[in-house]
């Protein structure tokens, strides 16, 4: 189930649909961004989606075509943990030009077929180059 999940993920990343992703958490799911600037966690999957929500809406989001998402994921031996790489690609709106870079990490822990936390490791420094926001 951690691969269909993985699946989830890298299709709603690359359609920008973040709708699938969040019903992918429970009721009481936390994602978190521990070493970002802001070290944001959202706790609770309303709060989760209100969060996707505004990032759908953010002027990184809107100066991106994302035309594809790859991953790389390693299950831990647990069986309920998952080391996933994410990297986009696509073009810039402003003039058209591609881009194709890392854009994340992740660690998830899931629980019954559902994420019960999810650690997000984003490269925000090659976000904002690509994205012309440095």
């Amino acid at each position: 189930m951690i691969a269909k999940i993985v699946e989830t993920i890298r299709k709603s990343f690359e359609t920008r649909n973040f709708g699938p992703f969040v019903d992918q958490f429970t009721e009481n799911g936390i994602y978190e961004t521990p070493f970002a600037a802001e070290n944001n966690k959202v706790e609770g999957i309303a709060a989760i989606r209100k969060h996707f929500a505004r990032m759908a809406e953010s002027i990184i989001n809107k100066s991106l075509k994302i035309e594809k998402v790859t991953v790389n994921s390693i299950p831990a031996a647990d069986g309920t943990t998952v080391f996933v790489a994410f990297n986009i690609s696509g073009t810039k709106v402003a003039d058209g030009s591609s881009f194709d870079f890392p854009s994340s990490v992740a660690v998830l822990y899931t629980q019954e077929d559902k994420i019960i936390r999810y650690e997000d490791y984003p490269n925000i420094a090659g976000i904002r180059k690509v994205a012309g926001l440095n």
